[in-house]
């Protein structure tokens, strides 16, 4: 156009469209199986942890082949918020698709309507991405970790169909590695680095 203008770098890092994101496919795929491998994202700052959660939900989420596929920020769980509120955003995360009902409110009913609906689509998978986690791990660490222990058991009884992924930096790790945390019983976690630790990525 006349006297027209473009800008084709963007600001938000974590935001990439599908066709600039490449690598990471390893992650990807640790992350989307129905294993306790991928349940933890961690490394530095502005290495790609929010980048590949978003493009994992935009490019994985597929309702109409049972496969649900949603991320959230929350940065503010275990700080402001009390951690229990995971459950609200599970509410907002899960409820446009149809997993959890309108009406249930509190984790009980929740996680009957998870199991309900993954027991009615055989082969179904619900993938929830939080992203920004440190303070929500440092909260259950104190607390001894009475929403990871019910969400570790969704996962377990689910056989990972539903399954949780957390992200954060390296304090994430070092949680999973404190004998009594309910994630030193899961896979090990990705450690998101540069771009150089692959030949498909370099």
């Amino acid at each position: 156009l006349p006297c027209g203008r473009v800008e084709p770098y963007i600001t938000d890092a974590g935001q990439l469209p599908p066709e600039m994101f490449f690598g990471r496919e390893a992650e990807i795929r640790s992350i989307m199986e129905k294993s306790s491998q991928g349940c933890l994202v961690y490394g530095g700052r502005q290495l790609g942890k929010s980048a590949l959660l978003n493009h994992i939900a935009h490019t994985r989420h597929a309702p109409e082949e049972n496969r649900i596929v949603v991320r959230h920020d929350v940065k503010m769980l275990g700080k402001a918020d009390e951690t229990s509120k995971i459950w609200d955003y599970l509410k907002q995360m899960l409820t446009p698709d149809g997993v959890l009902k309108e009406g249930s409110r509190d984790p009980d009913m929740m996680t009957q309507d998870i199991r309900a609906w993954l027991h009615a689509r055989p082969g179904g998978q619900i993938v929830c991405l939080f992203d920004e986690t440190d303070n929500f791990m440092d909260a259950e660490t104190k607390a001894d970790y009475p929403q990871l222990s019910r969400l570790k058991a969704l996962m377990e009884d689910t056989g990972r169909s539903f399954k949780v992924v957390f992200a954060g930096l390296h304090n994430v790790r070092r949680m999973h590695r404190q004998p009594n945390s309910p994630l030193a019983h899961l896979g090990q976690g990705n450690c998101i680095g540069p771009l150089n630790q692959s030949e498909d990525d370099k």
